[in-house]
């Protein structure tokens, strides 16, 4: 595909997104997260992974687990939370307050407060001051 024509979806992703579509915007989250027709930006992912979590949580308690795209989103939170958590092993710290944040809400893994806090933890001490508000929220 052109660059030009990459541009251009992701353009129509984004307007998409930005109407609420959670797929669009688990799709710009993994855009991001990769750097695929944008540079890799950690904190967009993030922000575009948590609108598509919200907007699939909210959609699936109104509408069940059969909605259209359900299993898509899924499968996209996986692969951003893998994606995160690779990141977050070299050392990356808005991907490690990211990956806290899956464990902590349960967003696509099991919920785990002790692996939410360890994470938390690393952002925590490079200064990410959401990680430390999200420390005492714990508790």
């Amino acid at each position: 595909m052109e660059k030009s024509s990459l541009k251009e979806c992701f353009e129509s992703l984004l307007v998409a997104a930005k109407e609420n579509d959670e797929y669009a915007q688990s799709v710009l989250a993994l855009c991001y997260m990769e750097g695929r027709v944008v540079e890799k930006n950690y904190d967009e992912a993030f922000k575009w992974c948590s609108l598509a979590i919200d907007g699939f949580n909210s959609r699936k308690f109104y509408l069940g687990e059969d909605y259209e795209n359900c299993d898509k989103v899924k499968k996209n939170l996986q692969k951003l939370f893998k994606g995160f958590l690779a990141a977050a092993i070299k050392g990356n710290v808005s991907a490690q307050y990211a990956v806290g944040c899956f464990y902590c809400y349960g967003w696509g893994v099991q919920r785990d407060s002790a692996a939410a806090e360890e994470w938390f933890n690393k952002a925590a001490e490079k200064k990410h001051k959401d990680a430390m508000s999200a420390i005492y929220e714990l508790y």
